[in-house]
């Protein structure tokens, strides 16, 4: 009997199998919580751990903000190509580790580009205004800011960037506890 202790939070069926990723774009697998760069093909090396990861931090804003919620509508291919310029907006990222410009991606779709990060860069505030809907009620701000830094850490653009499972449980969100 093994001592270690592990939960599952999310595990959308990649099984260890890279061609089952490819079959995402067909599949019951919620696109709106699909890692940007499957959508837009932008050749980055990503393990299959990864995808799961990424949900974690879609789920973690949806769950922050309900009723709002960081997700788009649909299964056709323009509400993809939208949400994956959705998460590329909400960290302000434009070129990639590997050299490719996610606006020049978008310009090939027929989609707005995406704003480049600036030195007042203020996620919570980015994400709030990506949101389907007005956030109501008094929020802790400093609680909002720990929350989005753990979930677009789990969701960065960048895969081998994304936190590993052992990296989230030490997040301060965590440990201020």
């Amino acid at each position: 009997m093994s001592t270690e202790k592990t939960a599952i939070i999310a595990d959308f069926g990649t099984g260890g199998n890279k061609s089952s990723i490819k079959r995402f774009n067909k599949s019951a697998f919620p696109f709106n919580m699909m890692p940007p760069e499957y959508i837009l093909d932008v050749n980055l090396k990503s393990d299959l751990e990864s995808h799961d990861r990424f949900a974690l931090g879609v789920m973690i804003l949806n769950y922050l903000y309900f009723p709002c919620i960081f997700s788009m509508n649909g299964h056709d291919p323009v509400n993809r190509l939208r949400w994956a310029r959705k998460v590329y907006q909400v960290h302000g990222i434009v070129k990639l580790s590997n050299g490719v410009n996610v606006n020049s991606k978008l310009a090939a779709t027929g989609l707005q580009p995406v704003d480049e990060k600036k030195s007042d860069w203020d996620p919570v505030k980015n994400v709030k205004r990506l949101l389907k809907c007005s956030v109501k009620g008094k929020r802790d701000d400093g609680l909002d800011a720990l929350f989005v830094d753990l979930a677009l850490k789990l969701m960065d653009v960048e895969p081998s960037k994304r936190l590993s499972a052992q990296q989230a449980g030490l997040h301060k969100v965590f440990t201020n506890i």
